[in-house]
């Protein structure tokens, strides 16, 4: 393989590698720390750069601003808290039915 064609090579996969072992660094140093809060935190940045990428590819690249990705984001958000609630903390605040 010609020098050339080996630097393209490199120059195209070093970006998803260095991004990988970065992801694999942190996922590792979470693991090893045992710490809930900086676990927690860890999870919250991943799902985060997960969704500004998500969008960035979306409409960086076809430029149509787009709300579907927010609203499902929304969506998900709202009933993740709807979810994790207390028994005790949703009949107090919430003033919902019985039922729910």
């Amino acid at each position: 393989m010609p020098a050339a064609g080996l630097r393209g090579l490199i120059e195209a996969y070093s970006t998803p590698i260095l991004l990988s072992a970065i992801l694999a660094a942190v996922v590792v140093a979470t693991w090893l720390s045992g710490d809930l809060v900086f676990a927690q935190t860890v999870t919250d940045t991943l799902i985060r750069v997960m969704l500004v990428v998500g969008l960035y590819i979306f409409i960086g690249n076809s430029g149509v601003l787009a709300f579907g990705h927010i609203a499902f984001t929304m969506i998900g958000a709202y009933a993740t808290a709807w979810l994790t609630l207390s028994v005790f903390k949703k009949s107090f605040a919430l003033q919902l039915p019985a039922i729910l």
